[in-house]
């Protein structure tokens, strides 16, 4: 019994005296001026350092390549990569990564849209139920996986997916009504080719 108390007691003053010396050492490494590094600082200075750059030589060159007409989703995606820099740099309030998926993804598309001239956005609206679905699996994946959070995911990537299927179908359609030769045609050559296939030579 003394034994088990001596020993439990030894190892209680060894974590107090790791734990004193870990925060003396903190202490210490604050007092001397050491770099404390911060994550969220780091990204945004360097998003900041890029954006700036970037658009430094576009006005010095003349490039009106980064004009507001092309480059308003970045007041979308910013805030969104904003969100997501500010849980993974704590790894707390995973609330905040529900907003940051969804601007993430929503900026990422409308910069797509702007690049091919909004030709494609009768098409893409489904992305949108993706951006939603994008927010709540990164909710899901670190709140513990709550099971009703999954059947919220689940619906949103199948409404989503049949749609796109829904799309693709439509486009294919009309594919097949602006070109009506194609179908017969094809329809012809797969028959021609069974058919030819069908006659074996006798040995």
């Amino acid at each position: 019994m003394n034994e088990h108390t001596d020993f439990s007691a030894e190892k209680s003053g060894a974590e107090k005296s790791g734990a004193e010396k870990s925060g003396a050492e903190k202490a210490g490494a604050e007092k001397s001026g050491a770099p404390v590094s911060d994550p969220l600082k780091l990204i945004i200075g360097v998003v900041c350092l890029f954006l700036g750059g970037l658009l430094l030589a576009d006005t010095v060159f003349r490039l009106n390549f980064f004009s507001m007409h092309n480059f308003w989703p970045l007041f979308i995606l910013v805030p969104g990569l904003c969100f997501e820099a500010a849980f993974f740099a704590k790894r707390d309030a995973p609330g905040l990564l529900v907003p940051g998926g969804i601007l993430t993804v929503i900026g990422l598309l409308f910069f797509f849209e702007v690049f091919t001239g909004w030709r494609f956005s009768a098409s893409t609206w489904p992305v949108y139920l993706l951006a939603v679905m994008v927010g709540l699996y990164q909710l899901y994946l670190y709140t513990g996986r709550p099971q009703p959070l999954l059947v919220a995911i689940t619906v949103l990537g199948a409404v989503a997916g049949v749609s796109f299927a829904c799309i693709l179908m439509g486009s294919f359609f009309r594919f097949l009504e602006a070109n009506r030769l194609i179908l017969p045609l094809v329809l012809v050559g797969i028959g021609v080719i069974l058919i030819a296939r069908g006659f074996k030579p006798k040995k």
